[in-house]
């Protein structure tokens, strides 16, 4: 395993330990409530579906159909936890910075505002058995992971997701990893660090955004916040230098697509 990728694991699991659950506040009824729905969907799709419970650091669910539907005729395979040794390695490290901007993003969000949110991701798996005339060894998933439950805190707690045979098999491409907003349809295909910085902003850059994209002025913000003018102006030079851009207009196109400025 490569340090880049065990360095990317590790802030994972840092981020993780980070939210503070309350054990005695998680009611997993909740979960077994959404059970007979995640049943149906096993019994009437061809989704390979999870759940993934960020206490826990385990998934709490699988579907019955999970490893038939992937091709995966051993139990070690079966459940997520040991799918990672299945990605193809140009793929697997992408895919674990994507999980860690997304919930990195999410953790600064309002979960009803996360619930918009889904992040895709188009990876390649190593067949079990290879195809006998091409030879192939690869074939390519479409993984759809969204909230599932916040605790009563309001902490993301369940995860939800959906893995699918995708319909483009070109084992050559690799993986596409975007980030969709269900409810603005804007979608913004992750790049590791080009877009990633973007999830780095503060609750209060964020907002000081939203209202430079409303027209605002620095004098105008100032009054609305009930901060100084030079604190505005420090908040501007901040998003400009963690978006790696040269004007709030830029700033204000790159987080848009995220419908973060609306």
């Amino acid at each position: 395993m490569s340090s880049k990728l065990e360095s990317v694991q590790q802030k994972y699991l840092n981020l993780l330990n980070s939210i503070h659950f309350v054990e005695e506040d998680l009611d997993y009824n909740i979960l077994e409530k959404h059970v007979p729905h995640l049943e149906e969907l096993d019994r009437l799709g061809k989704s390979a579906v999870s759940v993934f419970d960020l206490y826990k650091k385990t998934h709490v669910y699988t579907s019955l159909s999970y490893r038939n539907r992937l091709g995966l005729p051993d139990d070690k395979y079966e459940g997520p936890e040991g799918f990672e040794i299945l990605m193809h390695p140009e793929d697997r490290l992408i895919v674990f910075e994507a999980g860690f901007y997304f919930l990195e993003m999410a953790l600064k969000m309002d979960y009803r505002e996360l619930l918009n949110y889904k992040l895709i991701n188009d990876y390649r798996i190593r067949k079990i058995e290879p195809n006998a005339i091409t030879g192939d060894n690869w074939i390519r998933i479409t993984e759809q992971q969204s909230l599932l439950e916040t605790d009563k805190h309001g902490n993301i707690w369940l995860a939800l997701s959906v893995i699918n045979i995708s319909s483009d098999q070109n084992s050559d491409k690799p993986i596409c990893s975007r980030l969709v907003n269900q409810k603005t349809e804007k979608m913004v295909e992750f790049q590791g660090q080009n877009n990633s910085s973007l999830f780095s902003l503060s609750i209060r850059e964020k907002e000081i955004l939203k209202l430079i994209s409303k027209g605002n002025s620095s004098k105008q913000i100032a009054e609305k916040l009930y901060i100084s003018v030079h604190t505005v102006n420090t908040h501007r030079q901040n998003i400009i230098s963690k978006l790696n851009v040269n004007t709030t207009t830029e700033a204000i196109g790159l987080a848009s697509s995220f419908g973060f400025s609306s």
